[in-house]
């Protein structure tokens, strides 16, 4: 039998690449705030006797530094993946394809030809 030789597979396309890469920096941001805020609210919550407790800004030491404070970090984060990591890519293909399908909104006319105005003084 003569050896069977693969075709070489077509390149990833940049646009799959990008939405894997964004999507591993999100689920691994997301496992981190989720393993800390329980991690440190399991430790620092439980077991307390409350002359041991201390407050910061009026909340419990482990809510503010467990809760309060990662969720802030988190925001932060966010802020940051969506202005700055994740890439604003051109989808040529969804660009060149007509469009189908029913109208979305009032404001779509991709079917009746008409203007928004048109079609609601018709109803």
């Amino acid at each position: 039998m003569p050896p069977v030789h693969d075709a070489p597979s077509p390149p990833e396309d940049p646009l799959l690449k990008s939405a894997r890469r964004e999507a591993a920096a999100s689920l691994a941001l997301t496992a981190v705030a989720v393993a800390y805020t329980v991690g440190y609210a399991a430790w620092f919550g439980y077991g307390r006797t409350g002359e041991s407790l201390t407050f910061v800004w009026g909340f419990p030491d482990w809510v503010f530094w467990g809760i309060l404070a990662p969720w802030v970090a988190c925001l932060a984060a966010s802020w940051w993946f969506s202005f700055w990591f994740v890439e604003d890519d051109v989808l040529e293909q969804a660009a060149e394809a007509p469009l189908e399908g029913p109208a979305l909104f009032d404001g779509d006319t991709r079917h009746s030809g008409t203007s928004p105005g048109d079609r609601r003084e018709s109803l």
